[in-house]
């Protein structure tokens, strides 16, 4: 999984999840994106928005962090999410307790709308989007670094994800 992450020069969908479309409830997807405003992030979202169809909806998650401007954040998703007709946008913002790393605020997100219990359907998000690295890239100097947070992504047993190199 790592080299296909670290080596791809394309999208890789990584299924592991299958559901159909026809058993969501109202026939949509939901889409997450992992979203910090890096090139990759936008990147992602970009990927997304051209994958999704019109009745699917999106969520942009991002974690408070200190590189992250959330204004200017949320005026690029609502910018691009336009270009591609996206409409039903879900923004959420992530507090970062200084007690967990930015993957554990994440993975605990993402643990919490995975839920097959009757009722809560609607909130299981059936694709997650990340890029191999996100804002503090820059604090590695390999060039091929997996970043934790994708690394989570990839690594989890069910969820189904888009990766972006």
């Amino acid at each position: 999984m790592q080299y296909l992450a670290l080596y791809s020069t394309t999208p890789i969908l990584v299924v592991k999840d299958p559901r159909h479309r026809r058993d969501r409830p109202n026939n949509a997807y939901r889409f997450g994106v992992l979203y910090d405003g890096s090139d990759k992030a936008k990147k992602a979202l970009v990927t997304t928005c051209k994958l999704m169809a019109k009745q699917d909806k999106l969520v942009v998650i991002t974690v408070n962090e200190d590189l992250v401007d959330e204004k200017n954040a949320h005026t690029q998703v609502q910018e691009i999410a336009a270009k591609f007709g996206v409409n039903s946008i879900e923004k959420v913002m992530l507090d970062h307790p200084k007690t967990l790393t930015v993957y554990q605020v994440i993975k605990q997100y993402l643990g919490s709308q995975a839920s097959d219990e009757p009722g809560c359907e609607s909130d299981y998000i059936d694709f997650v989007a990340v890029g191999n690295s996100g804002l503090n890239f820059n604090a590695h100097d390999e060039p091929e670094y997996l970043g934790q947070v994708a690394g989570t992504v990839l690594r989890a047993k069910r969820m189904n994800c888009l990766f972006i190199p």
